[in-house]
């Protein structure tokens, strides 16, 4: 597992401990193409998601 997800791994078990309410989103959108080359959809739709919502635990961030 990635370092990014065990550290967010830690940072939702532990909200859920504290008896915090967590919402998960998924999205899945369909593959998609451009001239001919494949677009990689889920990382454009992260990048505008935490473009949009900056949420604090994304600690590399996004220039935007």
């Amino acid at each position: 597992m990635q370092h990014t997800s065990l550290r967010i791994n830690g940072l939702i078990k532990n909200l859920l401990h504290k008896g915090e309410t967590i919402e998960l989103i998924a999205a899945v959108p369909d593959a998609t193409t451009w001239n001919g080359l494949p677009v990689d959809v889920v990382t454009g739709l992260e990048t505008g998601l935490v473009k949009k919502f900056r949420p604090s635990w994304n600690k590399r961030g996004v220039a935007g």
